[in-house]
């Protein structure tokens, strides 16, 4: 199974860009060959066999697609994991660098995927989910947390939202 279909065996981000510019890279190829055979055949063949060359591109373009829906899921993942085990903590309490240490990861993810993602389309198709959705992981960790009233990680809470 590919990857982006959750294969099963651990996937690292790198792996995934990797996927998703194959796939794209893929795409280019048999577009490119599709132009070049169905321009040398008979023109009775040629929209029969110009249309498996287009079906073959919309499905690495797919699989690309869905790479890239993987590496959202993977990053939002990671935050999330990171962002459970320091929510509620007496450091969390204290300092209120979560915010400070999530955006940081964010960034540092963001930078490894532009620059691992072959065109900027596919950055953009990752960038956006993963800035709509984190904000809302947040809250929901946030508020869906049961905290006895008046202490001090309540306080820190209702800082927080």
């Amino acid at each position: 199974p590919s990857p982006a279909a959750g294969g099963g065996e651990a996937r690292s981000l790198e792996a995934l860009c990797a996927y998703v510019n194959n796939c794209q890279r893929f795409a280019g190829i048999v577009e490119g060959l599709g132009g070049e055979v169905t321009g040398q055949m008979d023109k009775q063949l040629a929209p029969m066999v110009e249309e498996r060359f287009d079906t073959a591109v919309a499905d690495f373009t797919e699989e690309a697609v869905a790479g890239v829906a993987s590496i959202v899921e993977h990053v939002l993942e990671d935050l999330t994991k990171g962002m459970r085990a320091e929510l509620f903590t007496q450091e969390w309490v204290s300092t209120g660098q979560t915010l400070e240490r999530l955006s940081s990861a964010l960034a540092s993810y963001n930078s490894d995927v532009q620059q691992w993602l072959a065109t900027d389309y596919f950055y953009r198709l990752y960038l956006g989910p993963v800035v709509r959705r984190l904000p809302r992981e947040y809250l929901e960790l946030l508020l869906t947390s049961e905290l006895a009233p008046g202490t001090a990680a309540q306080r820190r809470l209702a800082a927080d939202t």
